[in-house]
């Protein structure tokens, strides 16, 4: 199974991200998690809470062997409030479902406007 690890969003309002994050089941981050197959899903949500409402969705893409790439666009960041919450998950199966990444996501007004 692949390592859980909590990551941080430090995001700014508007602003478009894409990130690029590789999946590893060893520490010594030398065994690739195989993403064959997996669909990956990406979201940020008020709380950690599957009952809090969804404030963004990531867009995500698989690159073999084990890359995410998880990209959000202005529009989405521009809409998020202060702080929040976010999770990586991979679905295998109906029935298999491993977290990736989580954590805290803290969203930083922006100040120039064009």
């Amino acid at each position: 199974m692949p390592l859980v690890s909590p990551y941080p969003l430090n995001l700014y309002k508007g602003d478009s991200y894409s990130f690029e994050f590789r999946i590893w089941q060893d520490q010594a981050k030398t065994i690739p998690f195989n993403l064959n197959g997996v669909a990956v899903m990406a979201e940020i949500r008020k709380e950690p809470d599957i009952n809090s409402p969804i404030l963004a969705s990531f867009s995500c893409s698989v690159t073999q062997p084990n890359i995410i790439i998880a990209t959000l666009n202005a529009t989405d960041t521009n809409v998020l409030p202060p702080c929040g919450a976010w999770d990586l998950r991979g679905f295998i199966t109906s029935v298999s479902v491993v977290t990736f990444l989580f954590g805290p996501v803290f969203v930083q007004p922006f100040v120039t406007v064009a």
